[in-house]
C-alpha cells in the first residue's frame, strides 16, 4: 500500500489547519469560564477529559482515516484519488472539529458557536488555503494531488460529520459520568 501522505503535506495540514485555529483558540476568552483564571498550571489545562478527547479521538479518527483510505484502495478507486481524499479529509477535519473543542463538556450548540471572531477569521482563512491547494493546477502539482470530482463531496462531509459526532458522543459520556478515566484505571 503506498504511503497515503507525503511529508510536504503533513507539514501543510500542521502548519494551516492545525496552527491557525490552535492560536485562535487560544485566546478564546468566551469559553470554559469555569477555569480558575489564577491558576496557569499545565496540569489545569492538560486534565483527564482533555487528554481523553485530543488524543483518544484523534488516535481514534487517525487510525480509522488510515482504514479509509485502505478501503478506498481496495475497492479500486485510483491510487491518487484516494490521496488526494485523504489529504482533504485530514486537512478539513480540525477546521470543523475545532468548534466542538471550545467546550470539552458543553454539548455544541448549547453555547455561541461562531462567537470567537479570531476563530472564524482563522477557519476561513485556512479553508480557502485548503480549497486553493486543491483547486489550483499549480499547487495541486506541488502538492501531488489530482482534481477531486465534486461527487466526493458527500464523502468528505460524512467524515466531517462522523468526527463531530465521536467527539460530541465522547463529551457526553463525560458529562453524564458514565465515562471517568480515573475509574478505568482503578479497574
Amino acid at each position: 500500500l503506498p504511503m497515503p501522505l507525503t511529508a510536504l503535506q503533513i507539514i501543510w495540514v500542521n502548519f494551516f489547519t492545525g496552527s491557525l485555529p490552535a492560536l485562535a483558540l487560544a485566546f478564546d476568552e468566551d469559553m470554559d469560564k469555569s477555569k480558575d483564571k489564577k491558576s496557569t498550571s499545565n496540569k489545569l489545562i492538560f486534565t483527564r477529559e482533555v487528554k481523553f478527547i485530543t488524543f483518544g479521538i484523534g488516535v481514534m479518527s487517525s487510525i480509522f482515516l488510515f482504514f479509509v483510505y485502505y478501503g478506498l484502495v481496495s475497492l479500486g478507486v485510483q491510487i491518487e484519488l484516494a490521496k488526494s481524499l485523504l489529504f482533504i479529509c485530514l486537512a478539513s477535519y480540525i477546521l470543523v472539529v475545532v468548534y466542538s473543542f471550545r467546550s470539552l463538556m458543553s454539548p455544541l450548540f448549547s453555547y455561541p458557536v461562531f462567537s470567537n471572531t479570531k476563530l472564524n477569521i482563522s477557519v476561513l482563512a485556512a479553508t480557502i488555503l485548503l480549497i486553493a491547494t486543491v483547486s489550483v493546477p499549480q499547487m495541486r502539482e506541488v502538492f501531488n494531488l489530482v482534481e477531486v470530482p465534486i461527487v466526493w463531496g458527500w464523502f468528505i462531509l460524512g467524515w466531517l460529520l462522523l468526527n463531530v459526532s465521536l467527539i460530541e458522543g465522547a463529551k457526553f459520556f463525560l458529562r453524564k459520568g458514565l465515562f471517568s478515566i480515573s475509574q478505568m484505571a482503578n479497574s
